[in-house]
C-alpha cells in the first residue's frame, strides 16, 4: 500500500502578487542534495518527480509533496527523506545552483527536445507566453482589488471584535501548555488559483485533538491574530499562513501537545470566533463579502485562461519532447538518492 506523504506549497498567489517560500522551504542549510529540473512546459518534470516520489514513499521513506501554488494537478518539488529534494527550477520560481556539484546538481530535460520542430513553432510559443502573462497581470490586479475590500472589512470588523475577552479565551486553553522560546516553523497548506481556494488533504501531522475555528465575515483572522500575539515566540509551534497575506495566519499547530487550531475545517471542536463579536455587522459588511467574493471570481478566471495557455503551450513542448530520456533521468536519480540516503 502506498504511504502517504506531507502535502504544501512552496508559494503562493496572494494580495500582493505571486510570493515564494522556495529558500524556506529548501534550506541548503539542511539538505544533503539539491537537484533543480530545468527545461520548458511539458517536459514531464512534475512527472519525474512523482515517480520518484512514489517509488521512494513505497519503499518506507519519509516523503513531502509540494504542490504548485497555480495547479493542484503540478508539483514544484520533493524532499526524500529529510536529506534531498527535487526541485522545479523554472520561472516564476527560478532557481539556480549556488554550490554546484557540492550542493546543488542542474538536470536539464531539455535535452529530449526536437529543436527544429519547436523553432518552427516560435510565433505560436511567443503569443502563448504574451497572452498567458497578460492573464496572470489581470489575475494579480483583481486578487489586489480584492485584498483592498478585504483589509477594509477587516478594519470594521475590528472595531466590533472583543480583543479582551478573546485573548482571556485563548489564554485558558494555552495555559497548560509547557512553554519553551523557539522560533515559529511556517508551513502553506492552502493556496488560490484557478480552481479557487484549496487546501491539502494529508499535513502530515500528528494529532491528540483538532479545534476548527469558524467565522462568517473574517472574524477567524482576528481571532487567530490574538492567538499568534499571544503565542509566538514562547511554544513550539507551527504557523499555518494565508495564501493571500503572509501576515494572516489561517492554524497553529502545537507540536509538543500535538494540537492544532485551523480556520473553516468539518472537523474537531469547534470555536465560532463570531462570538467575539460585540455587535453583528450590518449591511456595509454584507456589501463588503459580496464585492471581495466578486473580484476573487474574476481573478479566478483568469488564472484559468493563463493556466490555457499554459496547457497550449505544454502541447507543443510534449510533441517535440522524447521521454525517453526522462526515463533514463528517473532511473539514474532513484540510483544517487538512494546512495545519499544510505550515507
Amino acid at each position: 500500500m502506498e504511504k502517504q506523504y506531507r502535502e504544501y506549497y512552496a508559494a503562493a498567489n496572494g494580495y500582493s502578487g505571486f510570493r515564494t517560500y522556495f529558500g524556506e522551504v529548501f534550506p541548503k542549510e539542511k539538505l544533503s542534495k539539491i537537484f533543480i529540473l530545468k527545461g520548458g512546459p511539458g517536459t514531464g518534470k512534475s512527472t519525474l518527480m512523482r515517480k520518484i516520489l512514489n517509488c521512494f514513499s513505497e519503499k518506507g521513506f519519509d516523503c513531502e509533496a509540494i504542490f504548485c501554488s497555480s495547479d493542484r494537478s503540478s508539483l514544484d518539488g520533493i524532499i526524500i527523506g529529510g536529506k534531498v529534494a527535487i526541485i522545479d527550477g523554472t520561472a516564476p520560481h527560478e532557481v539556480d545552483a549556488k554550490l554546484p556539484g557540492a550542493l546543488d546538481e542542474i538536470v536539464n530535460l531539455g535535452e529530449g527536445w526536437d529543436f527544429e520542430k519547436l523553432e518552427k513553432s516560435r510565433s505560436v510559443i511567443e503569443e502563448l507566453n504574451k497572452n498567458k502573462k497578460q492573464n496572470y497581470d489581470s489575475a494579480y490586479k483583481y486578487l489586489s482589488f480584492s485584498g483592498n475590500i478585504h483589509n477594509y472589512k477587516i478594519q470594521l470588523l475590528s472595531e466590533c471584535f472583543d480583543f479582551d475577552t478573546a485573548h482571556s479565551f485563548i489564554y485558558n486553553i494555552v495555559k497548560e501548555f509547557k512553554k519553551e522560546a523557539d522560533t515559529a516553523e511556517k508551513l502553506l497548506v492552502s493556496s488560490f488559483s484557478k480552481d479557487g481556494y484549496r487546501r491539502c488533504a494529508y499535513l502530515g501531522l500528528e494529532l491528540r485533538k483538532y479545534y476548527s475555528v469558524i467565522g462568517n465575515n473574517g472574524e477567524a483572522e482576528l481571532f487567530f491574530k490574538v492567538f499568534k500575539e499571544i503565542v509566538n515566540g514562547s511554544f513550539p509551534i507551527m504557523i499555518f499562513p494565508s495564501p493571500f497575506d503572509d501576515k494572516v495566519t489561517e492554524g497553529i499547530y502545537f507540536k509538543r501537545e500535538k494540537i492544532l487550531f485551523l480556520t473553516s475545517s468539518e472537523e474537531g471542536e469547534i470555536i465560532n470566533a463570531s462570538d467575539f463579536l460585540k455587535e453583528i455587522p450590518g449591511e456595509e459588511i454584507e456589501f463588503l463579502n459580496k464585492n471581495e467574493s466578486e473580484y476573487l471570481e474574476k481573478s479566478k478566471l483568469y488564472f484559468t485562461k493563463a493556466s490555457e495557455n499554459h496547457f497550449w503551450l505544454e502541447d507543443i513542448y510534449k510533441d517535440a519532447m522524447d521521454f525517453n530520456s526522462n526515463d533514463k533521468s528517473v532511473r539514474r536519480l532513484c540510483e544517487r538518492i538512494e546512495k545519499i540516503l544510505s550515507y
